[in-house]
This record gives C-alpha cells, structure tokens and sequence, in this order.
C-alpha cells in the first residue's frame, strides 16, 4: 500500500514513494527518487537516512556526493554506492560533468518489533523515463533485513535491473545476502481511505506466505 507524490525542484524531478496511511514510529520511510540534475542542487539535511545512489550507465560523468561524515565520494556511470547518514548530516550531491541521471533511495529502518523478514519496496518503469508504482515490469527491489541492526549500510540491497526479459547482475556485494522476490507487486493495491485497508504490514506476511508455499518466484543473483 503505497502513495506516490511528484515533486519537481530546481536540478532534480523526484517521484517520493512511502507507506500510506500507517503513521507509528516503526514504520519504515521509503522514498526514491529518479534524478536528472545538470546544476548543483541545494544541501539536503538527513535525518538517520541510509541512502542509495545508482547512477545510470549513459550518464556524463559521476555523482559527487560530501556530506560532513564520509568528505567526498564519487559513484561511477554504472555503479551503486550508498552512505549513511546521522541526525542532522547535510548531504550535496553534485554531477561530475555537469549531467548526470540517477536513482537515489532514501530509507530510515524501522525499529525491531515485529517478525518479519523484511519490508519490501517495488517500484517500476513508467515508461516515460521515471519511475513509480506497480503497473509495468519491475525495476528493482529493496529489502529492508531486520537480522543486521548494526549495519543499516547492508540491510537494504540494490538487488539488480530487468529489462523485460532478464535480469542484470549489478547488485551490491553482501555475505547476508539471501533470496528475493520475483512477480507480482507485493503491496497489493487497496482503498486508501477505507476502514478495512490492510497495512503493508499485514500484506507482507501473506506475501511471504505465498513465497512459502512456492507461489511466488525467486531470483538468484
């Protein structure tokens, strides 16, 4: 059960995805954005964020990332990298060569209170050069894992790319990483505003309940 809101700023045009409706402490804030930036964009503080940057093969030059914890830190056309970033870090992001595109996914882990195995995110191909909510072949997935709660930087996993045949190897080196999920959307759409909507909690466990009873695919990467 996701909302989707566009934001369009100076240097960069955003689609912020997060659960709806849920507004507890534990939930966890997922947002991603697909950017487009030809000029420097403004210092964005952070707040506990893990932050994912995977800047696209075609793009002209890296991604300059500062932020007052890691200095500076150039991601490769092609590559994925990822900070973390405490209370209050500000965070600039700036291209190389003055044009770049890019995913950049922001996350805060929700605390460890329940039983799952991890809160799934799936975003897809608008077909018109961003990305948005379930309707085309998935993209990516990112796995919030709740066995790691000392290394927020390896409990979310680029996993790879699909471009409506297979999938690509580009995936983020990790000895936790285990099986994820192939096929249909996992946050089913359901009436926002109705009594009766389920959280992406309670959507999560009967996803993986289907994955249990093999009804759902697995990618081996």
């Amino acid at each position: 059960m996701l909302k989707a809101s566009e934001q369009k700023t100076d240097g960069f045009h955003a689609y912020r995805i997060a659960p709806a409706i849920i507004k507890q402490v534990m939930d966890p804030f997922l947002s991603v954005s697909v950017i487009h930036q030809s000029n420097n964009s403004f210092a964005r503080p952070q707040a506990g964020y893990t932050s994912f940057f995977w800047v696209q093969e075609e793009s002209n030059g890296g991604l300059i990332i500062d932020t007052a914890t890691i200095g500076s830190k150039r991601i490769a056309p092609g590559s994925v990298g990822a900070i973390f970033c405490g209370s209050g870090v500000v965070c600039r992001t700036k291209p190389q060569n003055d044009d770049v595109r890019y995913l950049h996914i922001d996350i805060k882990i929700s605390q460890k209170r329940e039983g799952l195995d991890a809160h799934w995110l799936t975003c897809v191909d608008d077909g018109m050069g961003g990305y948005t909510i379930p309707g085309h072949d998935p993209i990516f997935y990112v796995g919030l894992r709740e066995d790691l709660p000392h290394a927020w930087d390896k409990q979310i996993q680029f996993i790879g790319l699909y471009n409506g045949s297979v999938w690509g190897k580009e995936s983020m080196q990790s000895p936790q990483k285990k099986w994820f999920i192939q096929g249909s959307p996992l946050q089913e759409p359901v009436d926002l505003f109705s009594s009766l909507a389920m959280s992406d909690r309670v959507l999560n466990k009967l996803v993986l309940l289907k994955y249990k009873r093999g009804e759902l695919g697995q990618i081996d990467l």
